[in-house]
């Protein structure tokens, strides 16, 4: 067998899927030891070989608060726009019903016509 480099990730999962296979046999569904049912030495492995090959905790600790410091800037961000839309709502209601009120003080009826002259005509008065 020629000598395999330490620091090749494939070559140790290789060697490591070789081994399993030559020691405990082929895969079979049932338990293994610790993992419950329906785990089977490949899965485990390769589990394995995913946790060696990711990035190292603090990096991806760093990485989390990057996301963490971005997400918080983006709620604050729609806070703002939510407030400033608010605002805009709050100043055409008032306008709308001091338009109302300055329309009602003269006695003068707001009506909405439609474009078809056989439409209903709607009238924002109580009293009909």
């Amino acid at each position: 067998m020629p000598h395999r480099s330490p620091s090749v990730p494939q070559d140790n999962v290789a060697l490591e899927n070789e081994v399993n296979t030559q020691v405990l046999g082929h895969d079979k569904y049932g338990k293994v030891l610790r993992y419950g049912r329906r785990m089977t030495k490949s899965r485990l492995s390769s589990y394995g070989s995913i946790i060696r090959g990711s990035q190292s905790t603090s990096t991806i600790s760093t990485l989390i608060e990057e996301m963490n410091a971005k997400h918080v800037e983006q709620i604050q961000k729609v806070q703002a726009e939510q407030a400033k839309f608010m605002d805009m709502m709050d100043a055409c209601e008032k306008k709308y019903k001091a338009l109302l009120n300055k329309c009602m003080k003269k006695g003068i009826s707001i009506e909405f016509h439609t474009r078809r002259p056989d439409d209903e005509v709607f009238s924002l008065d109580d009293n009909e």
